[in-house]
């Protein structure tokens, strides 16, 4: 017997390209993953250096609202606002039961400083922006164990 002569398919031209552009697809699509990967890993590492670099915030601390009758001519004016405290040390070491008790000493100084403005002061943004400055700056000097680095108001309402 004479022996057959092998036929071996081979792809046609379009089978062929659409081989390489899924090839070509599929590597991009690996490309652009791992450059995402790479962006978002070298951002969160910043984040986390930023965090834990000296004086950065922690932790944060929250405080109960405060409610404030406000100087000026009117008498009938008065502040009601939410605070926060960004704080450099880490929340072990805020614990309340290592020694004195932080937040009375808190609240005496943050009321101290909010009875000595006016409705007039806390209605622009620059006087929100005075408060800010000097509440962090009192707060660093009156009670320097809590490292105080950033204020936050998580509520703000005048009253007149």
């Amino acid at each position: 017997m004479a022996s057959e002569p092998t036929v071996t398919a081979q792809p046609s031209g379009a089978a062929q390209t659409l081989r390489r552009a899924l090839a070509v697809a599929g590597s991009l699509i690996v490309a652009v993953g791992a450059v995402a990967w790479f962006v978002w890993s070298s951002q969160a590492a910043q984040r986390d250096s930023a965090v834990r670099a000296p004086g950065g915030v922690r932790s944060v601390i929250h405080l109960d609202n405060f409610i404030v009758n406000l100087n000026g001519p009117q008498e009938s004016s008065f502040l009601r606002v939410g605070l926060d405290l960004g704080s450099g040390l880490e929340e072990k070491e805020l614990r309340e039961e290592r020694g004195v008790p932080f937040k009375p000493r808190v609240r005496d100084v943050v009321l101290g400083v909010l009875a000595t403005r006016s409705s007039d002061d806390l209605l622009t943004a620059t006087g929100k922006s005075k408060l800010k400055q000097d509440l962090l700056q009192t707060l660093q000097e009156r009670v320097p164990e809590l490292q105080v680095r950033e204020i936050y108001f998580t509520e703000f309402l005048v009253q007149r």
